[in-house]
Order: C-alpha cells, then structure tokens, then sequence
C-alpha cells in the first residue's frame, strides 16, 4: 500500500511491514499520522504471509518468507488461523537462528504457512517440496494433500528423497490457498547444521512440469555422487578380483578379507537407497549399517596383517577392540546417554589410533624391506587419518560449528571432489597393485612349483612302482596312497639269481617333494648295495652311514627283509613298524632310524614262512589313520585287516581317515603246485 501526501515534500520515511511497503511524507498533524499508522497495522494484522503465483506464465519458485512456529496443533493447517505473531523464515535457512525463540534445537514439531495465490487454468498444477526436516505433511486449505517420510501414527527418522511432486486439487486453481507444512525433526538430528533447512524453496506449475523438475534435480543429485561412485566401483573391482585369487588359492584367507571388506565398504550407498524406498527407520538401518562397518573395519585390519605377513599381536587385537566402538556408542546417543557429537567423536579417537596403529606395524616391516608393507604404509595409514578427520568435522556440524568446506579438494559445477575421495582411491590402487604384483609373483612360484611337482611325481613313480617283479615262490602285492602331491614312504623289490628276493619298505620322516628326495636318496643307494648280496643287517648299516648327515636334520624309517625261496626270512629293522604274518605281528628287535647317528648296530630276526602264509609290511599311515573327531585306526584294527589285499587294507585306512602316506606291501608264499607253474623274471640291476 502506498500513501502520499502532496503537502510539504521533503525527505521520506519508510517501514516495511510483511513484503508491503508504506511509504509516508510528513503531514503537517502529526495525530494524524499516528493514527493512519494504527489503521493500517490493524488492517494488516489478521493477514497471512502471501505469495502471488498467479501472474507467472511458467513453473515459479516460492522464495518468499514462509510463517514459522515450533509446536503442534491441527488448527494450525485451517486458512483462518491467525499466523501474524509467527516468525518469518526462509525455508532453505535452518533452525539455529529460531532457536531462541522456544526450540532450542531439542527436534519435534514445526509449521510452515504461506499464502498463495494459484494460477488459473485447466492444466494440472504441482508443487515441487524440498524437505526441510526428517518428515512432513502437506496442507492446502486445510486438506491434507501429501506426505513426505512418516508422519502417522508416529512420526519415524526416515531418509527421505530430495524433492517430491504434490499435486494441487484443481477446484483450488485460480484462487488464494493456505498452504501449510507439518514437518518434524527428530530430537537426535535437531543439532545438524542442516536441520530445518530444505535445500531449495518450494516451486508450484503445470504437474508435467515440475516432475520434470523433481526428475532432472534427483539426476543431479546422482550426478553430484559421481566421485564416490567412481572410487566405489573401483573398490568393488579390486574386491572382486580379491575374491578370484581366493578362488584360486582357497588357503590364503587374506584375499576373501579384502573381497569382503572392498565389496562392502560401498553399503552406505545402498543403505541411503534402501532408506529412501522403503521408508525404513534411519535409526535401525544407522545401527545396522554401523555393525557392519565394524566388521569390516576387522576385516581390514586382518586383511592388513595377513598380507604382509605380521604375526597377530596385542596390537592386533587391540585395533580389533578398537573397531567396534561406533557399535558401542550408537546404542547410547538412541538411548539419549551421549550427544551425537559425541559419538562422531568417539568414532574419531578411534580411527585415530588406528591410523598410529597401522603405521607402526607397516612402517616396521617396511624398514625390514617388506613390499606389500612398503605400498601399505602411506595409503592405508592416510585413509584412516581421513576418516578420522570426517568425524570430526561431522562432530562440529552436529554442534553447529561449521568446517566442512575443508574437507573439499575442488569444487565443480556439478560434483565436488573430497579428500576422503583421493585418500580412498589411493588406498584402492595400492590394494590393487599389490593383488596383481602378489598374483604375478604366485603365477611365476606356481609355474615353477607344478614343474617341480612334476619332476617329483616321476620320482615318486621309482620310490613305489605301480609294477612289481615276479618272485618264483612269492606272489607280491603293494598299494600307495600319498598324503600330498608326493610323499616320503618307499619300497622296493630286489630279486637275485638264486631265487631269494630283497625286500626294502620305509617311510621317510615329513611330507612333500622334501621328503620324496630324502626318499630317493635311499632307494638310489640301496639299488647299488643290492648287487652285493648284503645280510639285510648290513644294508641297513650301509644305508644308514650313506644317510648321515644328509638328511637335514631328518630320518627315515626301514625295514630290510630277504626272503629265501624255501620261504626262509630275515629281516631286520630301523625303527619301522613290525610286519604281521597271518594277522599277527613279528617280534623284531628294533634300531634307530636311518640318518640319526653315524654308528648304529642292527640285528636280525629268521623266521621260517610256510606254504600259503602272508607277510604284510605298511606304513604308520594306516595305523594314524584317524576321524574328524579324533580318533585313530590304531593297532587292532590294523592287525584284524592285515590279511586282507594291500588294496583293501589300503582303502580301509583311507575311508577312515587319512592324515599320511599310506603304504601296503604283501608277500604271499605260493602253495607247491602254484610254484612249479610260476615264472621266475631276474631282472638287471643297475646302479643308481
């Protein structure tokens, strides 16, 4: 409204009242201008704050100052009610300016009013609505026309989107409505510097129009999320190619530690999308989310330790302790025992000791000139630094102190890039330059390795050949299953030109291609004393003064038969378990195994094996033999099977559960007539 007075013109006074402005020149009664003042303040008391949309000739944005007043009472939506006490508030400001004005930051109920004159028209009409708080209804003459999260029976922490389309009734265009917005903050998020603020003003056009709006502005928004996204989706490449190398190579744990922790670090991403759809309760989703980030902060740091080869220690231990803090305190700011600073300050403390705590343990290992520890050190302890940072710069947002605009490396048009992006993108790439560098270096060691297993498995092939010589008076049986890849047990079949045969069976202490090559040592050596026609005692005196001392620290069980073609044995032992003949065990004096002493004195036992009888030599393996809960095949069972094939004595032990070597080798003495019909095969021996 604007007032003049043509008499006396000079300078002017002015109020601003509400967006009208009055302007007056000075009367010449001053009464008169009093009470023209009063009038005009009486006329304008009962009205609302008011916004004409009407005259617009598109999509307008309701930039107006908004009637604020913390509270709650249904009246408070009726377009009668008296709002001209409430404070005016823009709707993109937050709260903290109001909260002198009975607030104080303690979350609940807000109202928001404002009238708007609604264009005319057929078209469909919209209103584009910025949350300004957790949850929210909308008003539009009193009617309820939207909501926004979960206002009813209770109101509910929820996530909700950016922007939401409302439409407006068409009976309601071309007239001036009382909008008004029920929003609600939650008493743990009422600290934020955010709260109350919507991010932009409400807008009101043609409905195509503004979800065309809401549409392109939660575009942006995924947009503005591209630097995290990109860092994330490198994360979960390197968590899946971490996950194939475990495929790979089911030993190392380290590498499921990094596919879990690499594929789960991006949740919160998924969290923010499941919250938003669903409409779920931040506060479960917070505390599950929190969990969960506990457990693969643990993953991380095994994941640390195993890679470079750090025993776990009470540092270890103590930096797992340590990760389950945020779990701890989420519980407590619910429960109202904290302030939500507090707890993002908790969360720093401890992404600070393990920052320190990361270093000292990578740092030392780096100096001990550790490659995986050496491309650790400087990413992984800044990533822990960074996180620290965060929290606190959360910590002083949630006591209203702003920082946050320290945390941006560069600011674009439409994305922002962070520290904490940088400092996760390191820690990403030297993850996975060490995957690939320990993956070619595995490659290489197990090119290498097959070759020597390959090598191995022929070796093996001559300390247990599959075929046996025929003996003119003894049918020969053997079997052999190996713990590993090769093994250490041996035996072997000598015969001599009078028809006697040598017999040699042992188990060479450990497993693998070591104890495989201990193994052809003492084959090598007793094909060259076979040609001497040795007493079974000497060669194993011959055996054991070759082994010793070559053997590193090693041994090996034998034991040396020769059995005369009248069925006549001797036999004599290094430390092997006893023969059975016919299901009962041979009583041998005993010596040390081979390879333990220079000097050792061996003696020797003479039995006398009838037509039909069965000598059967094994290995420890198929008396060790033992289940999953720990039980072992032991000596009975042994005995009561030992008259069975080495096949099935073999298979026996097996099924019961194999933990080494096994080895089964049976001589049995032909009757008279099967022995006239048998032919004698002398094969040339040659010196190893």
């Amino acid at each position: 409204m604007l007032i003049t007075e043509l008499i006396d013109p000079p300078e002017d006074e002015s109020m601003f009242h509400e967006n009208e402005t009055i302007s007056i020149r000075r009367f010449p009664n001053r009464a008169l201008t009093l009470l023209l003042l009063l009038i005009l303040a009486g006329a304008n008391a009962g009205r609302a704050q008011s916004f004409d949309a009407s005259a617009a000739g598109g999509p307008v944005k309701l930039d107006a100052p908004w009637r604020l007043h913390f509270g709650d009472d249904p009246a408070y939506a009726q377009p009668g009610f008296d709002d001209s006490q409430w404070t005016l508030h823009r709707i993109d400001k937050d709260w903290a300016s109001e909260r002198n004005n009975g607030y104080g930051g303690q979350g609940g109920y807000a109202w928001y009013r404002m009238r708007v004159t609604v264009p005319k028209g057929n078209e469909p009409l919209a209103l584009a609505i910025f949350p300004p708080a957790t949850a929210e209804e909308v008003y539009i003459d009193g009617a309820l026309v939207g909501a926004i999260g979960r206002m009813r029976p209770e109101p509910v922490w929820t996530a909700p989107r950016d922007v939401y389309a409302i439409a407006v009734p068409a009976a309601l265009h071309g007239r001036s409505v009382e909008v008004a917005l029920r929003a609600w903050e939650t008493p743990l998020a009422a600290r934020y510097l955010s709260a109350g603020a919507a991010a932009y003003p409400s807008g009101l056009g043609a409905a195509g129009d503004e979800e065309r709006f809401v549409s392109l502005e939660q575009q942006n928004r995924w947009v503005a999320k591209i630097p995290d996204w990109v860092v994330d989706m490198l994360g979960v490449a390197v968590g899946l190619f971490s996950f194939g190398l475990f495929l790979l190579q089911r030993h190392a744990r380290e590498y499921a530690y990094a596919a879990i922790f690499f594929c789960g670090f991006p949740a919160d991403k998924f969290y923010d999308w499941v919250s938003q759809q669903t409409g779920a309760s931040v506060v479960f989703f917070t505390h599950v989310y929190i969990f969960t980030g506990s457990a693969l902060l643990c993953l991380w740091l095994l994941f640390t330790w195993k890679f470079v080869r750090a025993r776990a220690d009470r540092l270890l231990y103590a930096c797992l302790a340590a990760a389950w803090i945020p779990s701890i305190s989420a519980p407590l700011v619910v429960l109202g025992a904290i302030r939500i600073a507090g707890s993002f300050l908790s969360e720093a403390a401890m992404y600070l000791f393990l920052a320190i705590a990361v270093f000292i343990r990578l740092y030392t290992l780096a100096r001990c000139g550790n490659r995986d520890a050496q491309l650790f050190l400087i990413p992984f302890s800044l990533w822990a630094l960074s996180n620290c940072v965060w929290s606190i710069i959360w910590a002083l947002g949630t006591s209203g102190i702003v920082w946050s605009s320290a945390w941006i490396l560069h600011h674009g048009s439409r994305f922002d890039i962070t520290w904490g992006n940088v400092l996760e993108l390191l820690l990403n790439l030297a993850v996975g330059a060490v995957l690939v560098l320990r993956f070619t270096r595995s490659a290489t060691q197990e090119q290498r390795l097959r070759t020597e297993m390959e090598a191995a498995r022929r070796v093996q092939g001559q300390l247990v050949p599959a075929d046996l010589p025929q003996l003119a008076a003894f049918a020969c049986d053997a079997a052999y299953r190996a713990a590993a890849e090769v093994g250490g047990d041996f035996y072997q079949v000598f015969p001599r030109p009078d028809g006697s045969a040598l017999i040699l069976v042992g188990d060479v202490s450990g497993k693998g291609l070591r104890a495989a090559m201990v193994g052809t040592l003492i084959v090598g050596a007793a094909g060259a004393l076979a040609q001497e026609n040795l007493a079974p005692a000497v060669m194993l005196d011959r055996l054991n003064r070759h082994l010793h001392g070559r053997t590193d620290g090693g041994f090996a069980t034998c034991l040396c038969a020769l059995l005369g073609p009248d069925g006549t044995l001797s036999i004599a032992n290094a430390g092997h378990l006893p023969p059975y003949r016919n299901g009962e065990e041979c009583e041998l004096d005993s010596g040390l195994p081979l390879g333990i002493a220079d000097i050792v004195e061996y003696t020797e036992t003479t039995l006398q094996l009838g037509p039909g009888d069965r000598l059967t030599f094994l290995s420890d393996g198929v008396v060790e033999a033992q289940t999953a809960s720990g039980e072992l095949f032991g000596f009975d069972r042994t005995r009561a099977i030992s008259q069975l094939s080495a096949e099935q004595i073999a298979v026996e032990a097996q099924r019961f559960g194999q933990q080494d070597d096994i080895t089964v080798l049976t001589l049995t003495r032909f009757a008279p007539d099967e022995e006239s019909r048998t032919e004698v095969v002398t094969p040339l021996l040659a010196p190893a």
